[in-house]
């Protein structure tokens, strides 16, 4: 029986470090700098904070403490959708920088 084909660095040809590095060549940079996705982000960090919300609900359902329910759920819910519209609001056209001061 033949022995097993052996890649450059001795590994089993076909092998998983191999795999995973030639993924990683293929990838784009920036690739989360695209309008449509971050917008899609956004909107699922939107969707995200429901459950924290849902959370705080359920608390104060079942007669829980009043700190609790909008002191850890509520601000959760309320930090994870500011998240949520900030990134929707992020434009998608880069500011241009000022220009560094040159030292005379």
């Amino acid at each position: 029986m033949p022995a097993p084909a052996r890649g450059p660095a001795g590994e089993p040809a076909g092998s998983s470090a191999r795999a995973a590095r030639s993924a990683c060549d293929r990838r784009r940079p920036g690739r989360w700098r695209r309008p449509g996705q971050r917008r899609a982000l956004g909107w699922i960090v939107l969707m995200v904070a429901a459950a924290p919300f849902g959370d705080m609900i359920t608390v104060l359902d079942h007669h829980g403490s009043l700190s609790a329910a909008f002191g850890i759920h509520g601000l959760t819910s309320a930090f994870i959708a500011t998240t949520g519209l900030l990134i929707l609001r992020e434009t998608s056209k880069a500011r241009n920088p000022a220009p560094a001061v040159q030292p005379a």
